[in-house]
């Protein structure tokens, strides 16, 4: 990683490596510090990053390596020993101007001596989170243990916004719930971007073809397909008898697996370039009825210019135009019945895929993103008159 030349200094602080890529958190982590890394001097602390070639890293000052011996996680348990050290040597070595905390490096490291002001990018509010799979959860055992969840999340999450200036979430949503937890807290929305990839000459598959991806061991994502094969795509096939269904993405559970079975079904599992298979698909569907914060899902179809039919739960953070709003249903026969009508009407489905794709291009660039978090970075800098 080569050294740059920056009058800003910036520490970034993560448990865990955002390379190689393998999820949302990590494509969100990556990007943002590509970007970021243009206009600071970034001091990284944290595990060693595995990517090759090495050039394809942002250009970092420093890079303090910890070792986490497998002990943290995304959540407030861990042990974050490893982690304070190579922060406090950090900033021993070389203050900087502002501080980024990401999942599992935020507590206690926004409460640490010489700390300089730090915002925190939680993403996703943990307690709605837990507070959706509550509602949806039908053992009484379970939906105990979900208070308890929640009420330990907004503990952390209320303690955490008290130790840092600002906290990001990605959904309005999230934000709403982190606002109501710590009313004097400075807390903005700063959503994901993607990737806008040359459309080039891809053409639609010949058959129909609805698509859902993800990492399919992500419980809501294999909820959300369930629910979809179920409950929807029967109406669909019957609308449209040659409509196929293909679910895209690694590490698909049993569950998952055995939807195949079902008429017009396909289980991809992990694909060599999603973008391609994407831009293949006529439609993309995002039916999710659990987790938080914006969907990365959503954003990649509609860069390769998908029309996407999705429930309200899935619309958070988006910049959704409003005569996109007729894509939004939870309920399932009118979710089959909008599928259907893209399916079978191609001037509407190019139409509508035109607008997705001027959104992310207007919107959701990770460039955009990027400066936006940059911006707020430097707001709580002048904030304690760094």
């Amino acid at each position: 990683m080569t050294r740059v030349s920056n009058g800003r200094r910036l520490l970034v602080v993560t448990s865990f490596s955002p390379w190689p890529i393998g999820d949302g958190l990590t494509l969100r982590i990556a990007n943002l510090l590509e970007h970021l890394a243009k206009g600071w001097a970034v001091t990284l602390v944290g595990p060693p990053v595995e990517v090759d070639p090495p050039a394809r890293l942002p250009r970092f000052e420093r890079h303090v390596v910890v070792t986490s011996a497998g002990q943290w996680k995304h959540s407030h348990r861990y042990d974050a020993t490893p982690l304070v050290e190579g922060v406090l040597e950090a900033i021993r070595s070389r203050p900087s101007d502002a501080a980024l905390l990401w999942a599992g490096s935020d507590f206690p490291i926004g409460s640490l001596p010489g700390m300089p002001p730090c915002v925190w990018d939680h993403i996703d509010c943990g307690t709605l989170a837990a507070w959706r799979a509550f509602r949806t959860e039908a053992h009484l055992r379970q939906r105990l243990s979900r208070v308890r969840e929640m009420l330990e999340r907004a503990f952390y999450e209320r303690r955490l916004m008290g130790s840092v200036q600002a906290t990001v979430l990605a959904g309005d949503a999230d934000a709403r719930v982190m606002r109501a937890l710590s009313p004097g807290s400075l807390v903005e929305v700063i959503p994901n971007g993607v990737r806008v990839m040359d459309q080039g000459t891809i053409e639609e598959s010949p058959e129909p073809t609805v698509i859902f991806s993800g990492v399919m061991a992500f419980p809501p994502n294999v909820e959300a397909v369930t629910f979809f094969c179920h409950a929807v795509w029967p109406h669909i096939r019957e609308a449209v008898p040659a409509a196929r269904f293909l679910i895209a993405g690694k590490h698909p559970v049993r569950e998952v697996q055995d939807l195949a079975a079902r008429a017009g079904v396909e289980v991809l599992g992990a694909v060599d370039d999603m973008a391609a298979v994407l831009r293949r698909a006529w439609v993309a569907v995002a039916p999710m009825r659990s987790g938080a914060g914006i969907k990365n899902k959503v954003l990649e179809a509609w860069a390769a210019g998908k029309p996407t039919v999705m429930t309200t739960l899935a619309v958070g953070g988006l910049h959704l135009v409003e005569s996109e709003r007729a894509l939004v249903r939870d309920e399932p026969r009118q979710m089959a019945e909008v599928v259907s009508r893209l399916l079978l009407d191609g001037e509407e489905r190019r139409r509508r895929g035109s607008v997705a794709l001027e959104a992310v291009r207007a919107h959701h660039s990770w460039e955009g993103v990027a400066g936006t978090l940059s911006a707020l970075l430097e707001h709580v800098r002048h904030l304690s008159g760094r």
